[in-house]
């Protein structure tokens, strides 16, 4: 077994060189900085923190990077329709619907008050959102939260739903139109 260090054999390169060029009273040659931290660590060593600390500027960049790319990227919900009530003062309505957006979030139950014309926009809710909590409310027919809608006045809704359920977001008023929320008990 060779156990000569790769340092030594440079550091014999590098005499012979020395001797050839300023002949035999050549003093010792420069030896670069690796070669004299190989000698005092030995390679297995060197070969270890070179590896770890590639390793660990690898993982530096790119945890934080996909990290970044997954919470930013533009995924695409899915968002299905449940109902649709026409508000009768002008030209509005609100549109109840699911929204999935994939394994790591549950569905959720959207309000949304938009012009009747206009298309369901690939957004949560503008007036309400909320989920089952785990199944602690009860889901409608087509799954999530159910969540009934009351035109009380022009200007005046009233959403109701399960008082168990787990509210992100209710707006009060949108669009100079007020919601007023019912939570509905067993």
């Amino acid at each position: 077994m060779n156990t000569a260090c790769f340092c030594d054999k440079y550091t014999k390169i590098l005499v012979e060189y020395e001797k050839a060029v300023r002949g035999n009273d050549a003093q010792e040659p420069f030896v670069p900085f690796f070669v004299e931290v190989e000698k005092i660590m030995g390679w297995k060593k060197i070969r270890t923190w070179v590896f770890n600390g590639v390793a660990l500027l690898f993982l530096m960049a790119v945890i934080p990077m996909s990290l970044v790319i997954f919470f930013s990227s533009d995924r695409k919900c899915e968002n299905r329709i449940v109902t649709r009530t026409e508000i009768p003062s002008g030209n509005l309505m609100v549109v109840t619907y699911l929204r999935n957006c994939g394994a790591a979030r549950r569905v959720s139950t959207n309000a949304s008050i938009l012009q009747k014309h206009e298309e369901l926009p690939d957004k949560p809710g503008n007036i309400f959102i909320a989920d089952t909590d785990n199944g602690k409310a009860p889901s409608g027919p087509e799954g999530g939260l159910q969540l009934h809608v009351t035109v009380v006045a022009a200007d005046m809704l009233e959403l109701a739903y399960d008082e168990r359920a787990r509210v992100f977001s209710d707006k009060r008023e949108y669009h100079n139109i007020k919601i007023r929320y019912k939570r509905l008990s067993e």
